[in-house]
């Protein structure tokens, strides 16, 4: 089943742009997603099973970084971006 997941992460620092860079540019590396970048958030959509194997990674990664951060998760059981 194809979903959309909007995110938006929010890390708690004055200097918070480069941990939301790293963020999707480690997401953009997994070829089974498409990614869109938005003001302020990313549509990423695929495979559910897939991108949550890969959020599960990724935002574990961002978090392990010692910088308190806030992720906001949004899913649908639609693909937003083929539409």
């Amino acid at each position: 089943m194809n979903v959309s997941i909007e995110i938006s992460l929010y890390p708690l620092d004055h200097n918070y742009v480069p941990p939301i860079i790293d963020f999707i540019d480690r997401c953009k590396k997994h070829s089974s997603l498409t990614i869109q970048v938005q003001p302020m958030s990313t549509l990423i959509t695929g495979n559910y099973d897939v991108i949550m194997d890969i959020l599960k990674v990724e935002l574990k990664t961002t978090f392990a970084q010692n910088l308190t951060s806030v992720g906001v998760i949004k899913i649908v059981n639609l693909d937003l971006i083929d539409r």
